[in-house]
């Protein structure tokens, strides 16, 4: 098992020092479409539906696919089921109320501006996010929530 920077794993594989990788990016990632260029071959797998259903229960993974196109054949050649993640805004339960409420309360009007600064944020969507139950909600963003209309 390594464990490092996606650089250094993306050349671990690269080099053959490993044989599989799991890897949590955004799509298109830059490190599959280096591994995908280099010399050794590779090819993206499907999870397996029982690890993702654990993953999902125990962890609060997300389900989804890699859609078929999104690396060139032979890496991918149909959609790929597979784990995933949101993205997670951690603060100390020590941060003012007043500062996590504006914070969040920002990110869930200007949600439209999101898939601007990063793709993956398109999927954001506040009623889905307020129920997150992997950590405690801190009282600002249950606040910010709230307003939205989200019930928790």
């Amino acid at each position: 098992m390594v464990q490092g920077s996606y650089n250094d794993l993306a050349a671990a594989y690269i080099d053959d020092q490993v044989d599989y990788l799991y890897v949590a990016l955004a799509r298109p990632a830059a490190m599959v479409n280096e591994i995908q260029r280099s010399r050794r071959a590779a090819t993206l797998v499907p999870f397996p539906q029982d690890i993702m259903d654990h993953l999902s229960k125990t962890y609060s993974f997300g389900q989804g696919t890699i859609p078929a196109g999104t690396y060139p054949a032979p890496m991918q050649t149909e959609a790929v089921p597979v784990t995933t993640m949101d993205t997670v805004l951690v603060v100390q339960a020590t941060l003012p109320e007043e500062a996590v409420y504006r914070m969040v309360r920002t990110i869930v009007e200007n949600r439209s501006r999101l898939p601007a600064i990063h793709p993956s944020m398109a999927a954001f969507d506040p009623a889905v996010a307020c129920k997150y139950p992997g950590a405690p909600i801190h009282p600002g963003a249950r606040r910010a929530f709230a307003e939205s209309g989200c019930m928790m």
